[in-house]
């Protein structure tokens, strides 16, 4: 029997996406939510050298362990505690030492850009938030987030963004808005979005 309220929240590089469900976090009570941010279910890439691992697409869906989160996701919502991984973007790996313990709560709220692309974690979602934003908005937000937290050079995200990024939102992200129950754009006003979402979950 499922325990909890499954949020998915997902769209574009730079929509807002993270942003929102620590807004939501906030409107639904700490204390009520456990958060996963898909990022942390990249594949372990301790195989191979660092400076292999830079050359993964990361925004394509075989870049993710869609099984480990499937499990994870159900082991929550059957009130059973999970240890999720830690991913380090200035690695392009997990961590081998750190992990995050997650135990069950009233609402579990996800959020990645792939995350509507799997049929088997759409099923798991009770409620499909999309959010959208102009591309031109995304690249920058994504350009100085790169940058100023993940160790990346200006060059180094236009080169990822033109050679990949791009390509994968029109493949693979874009077209999993037909499976959101609600979309939201991510330039609005923030208690706007959060109103909307909450008046979804009644």
């Amino acid at each position: 029997m499922k325990l909890n309220t499954t949020i998915g929240i997902a769209g574009g590089s730079g929509s807002g996406k993270t942003t929102i469900a620590k807004a939501l976090i906030e409107a639904l009570g700490p204390a009520e939510v456990c958060f996963i941010e898909l990022d942390n279910y990249y594949n372990d890439l301790s195989h191979l050298a660092e400076g292999q691992r830079k050359d993964i697409n990361f925004d394509h869906p075989d870049s993710l362990d869609h099984e480990l989160l499937v499990q994870h996701l159900n082991s929550l919502a059957c009130g059973e505690k999970i240890v999720a991984p830690k991913y380090n973007f200035k690695t392009h790996n997990r961590e081998k030492n750190e992990f995050f313990d997650l135990h069950p709560q009233k609402y579990l709220i996800i959020e990645g850009i792939l995350l509507f692309s799997q049929p088997e974690l759409r099923e798991i979602l009770d409620l499909k938030v999309f959010i959208e934003a102009d591309c031109d908005v995304r690249f920058i937000r994504r350009l100085t987030r790169d940058v100023s937290q993940r160790n990346r050079t200006m060059g180094c995200v236009i080169e990822q963004y033109l050679g990949s990024v791009k390509k994968m939102h029109d493949q693979f992200v874009e077209p999993t808005k037909e499976f959101a129950d609600l979309i939201v754009s991510g330039c609005d006003n923030h208690d706007t979005i959060i109103k909307q979402i909450m008046d979804h979950l009644g």
